[in-house]
């Protein structure tokens, strides 16, 4: 499990691959730790309590040519092994638990841990079924 409070993993060409986090270990109102450029705009919100946001929705985006199909983890019970591709390769892997989450810009495999695991994934949907996966191995 990654020590820091937000860790980066990149490829050789310095994109980056996944961002792995610690809910625990976030200070502060609002971290903001995905790129500019991601199709997931993720902040983990710390809130006391008189915060308050006032009652929005957010505006549809006009059009979208090309979207990067991004993943969210957040493991709620036991504990995970992800592993990390860059392009066909596994580069590396990481051991999530309860608390930690992952945000994937790449190929991936999940392994489950513990007898009971328990994670809430999200991705762009809707869920197009197999064909919208390319497998690696």
């Amino acid at each position: 499990m990654p020590k820091k409070n937000v860790e980066k993993i990149l490829n050789d060409d310095g994109n980056v691959l996944a961002i792995i986090g610690n809910t625990k270990k976030m200070k502060g109102k609002a971290n903001f730790i995905t790129p500019n450029d991601f199709s997931f705009q993720t902040a983990v919100q710390n809130a006391d309590k008189k915060s308050y946001w006032e009652a929005h929705k957010h505006q549809p985006f006009k059009s979208i040519n090309y979207l990067e199909a991004q993943e969210f983890i957040y493991v709620t019970k036991g504990e995970l092994n992800i592993g990390i591709y860059s392009g066909a390769e596994r580069v590396t892997e990481r051991k999530l638990e309860k608390g930690y989450f992952i945000i994937l810009n790449s190929g991936h495999d999940i392994k489950s841990l513990k007898k009971t695991t328990q994670f809430i994934a999200i991705k762009q949907g809707p869920y197009r079924g197999k064909e919208e996966k390319v497998f690696l191995e």
